[in-house]
């Protein structure tokens, strides 16, 4: 049998090794801190640490790692997979409803339906934004320090959309860490006094109601629910012109500035048309078309355009 001493060296060995692995696919025990931060903070040039991350406890942050490795064989959901499940399980069962009625499936009812799903999460988010500006500020300082130079600061999104969701973060910080990440890109998300902060702020007490109830109106008339208060398809579509025309003017507004400022100087390519381009493209391009429609309807009196 080995000596006493070897197998302690052994075991302590076995320990750390255990550790080691458990760090590196985000499985902590509940009063253990993930290896990798116990090593960043024994490094000689610490990552700032924002205030609102020094309060969390230990165990919260073990459970809850900003990334973790996928496990094989493990699924574990993550930030994009509830993103995805949201706008695409929302606008296929809108769809879904809208075909059972109407017995069609309509490509300007589709394109409509998925932006309105999208654009009501991004509502939701944006609330977070307004009322958690100040969270989102210290977690964008503790960002930009990470990620701020412009050949990782692709990291700060990615991380994000990797981010493992649990019952805890869904409802208290996931959403307005989605500020944070994007202020690496765009640090106006951080100033409350900027014009990037209160257009998407707005939009989001502004159009997460109407976006809603344009869903609805497309499939059902106030005949069919027996509703006298329902809206008339003329009164709704002239309500959702102000609304469309509000989110297409604030995007291009939004653009000019972002431009004019020369962010996408400091950006680069790559990450302004990744990150900056293409998540506000959706508010460019598909808010013209619901002009177009809710015109249409104006005339018509009717959505049958939807129903055809």
């Amino acid at each position: 049998r080995p000596p006493r001493s070897t197998l302690m060296r052994s075991s302590a060995a076995s320990d750390v090794y255990k550790r080691q692995i458990n760090a590196e696919y985000g499985i902590c025990t509940q009063h253990e801190q993930p290896m990798t931060s116990r090593v960043r903070s024994k490094s000689p040039a610490k990552t700032p640490v924002s205030p609102q991350r020094s309060r969390r406890s230990t165990a919260k942050y073990a459970l809850v790692p900003e990334h973790a490795a996928y496990v094989p064989g493990l699924f574990v959901l993550r930030v994009w997979h509830l993103l995805f499940l949201i706008v695409g399980g929302g606008t296929l069962a809108v769809l879904r409803v809208h075909f059972l009625v109407h017995g069609v499936v309509n490509a300007l009812h589709a394109l409509l339906a998925f932006f309105l799903v999208l654009n009501a999460l991004i509502a939701f988010c944006e609330l977070n934004l307004h009322f958690r500006a100040r969270y989102i500020g210290q977690e964008a300082v503790w960002r930009m320090a990470r990620y701020g130079d412009p050949s990782v600061r692709y990291q700060s999104a990615t991380n994000y959309f990797l981010m493992q969701v649990t019952w805890q973060n869904v409802w208290s910080d996931m959403w307005a860490q989605m500020w944070a990440a994007y202020s690496v890109f765009d640090d106006c998300y951080t100033k409350t006094e900027s014009f990037g902060f209160w257009i998407d702020s707005g939009n989001g007490v502004m159009t997460l109601l109407p976006s809603l109830a344009l869903l609805a109106n497309m499939t059902f008339d106030g005949a069919q629910l027996s509703a006298d208060w329902w809206p008339s398809p003329r009164r709704m579509a002239m309500i959702q012109i102000a609304v469309f025309w509000t989110e297409w003017y604030g995007t291009v507004i939004y653009a000019w500035a972002f431009v004019r400022d020369a962010k996408h100087t400091d950006n680069g390519v790559l990450n302004t048309a990744l990150f900056v381009a293409l998540t506000n493209g959706f508010w460019a391009i598909l808010p013209l078309l619901g002009l177009y429609c809710m015109s249409q309807v104006v005339e018509e009196n009717s959505m049958a355009l939807f129903r055809q």
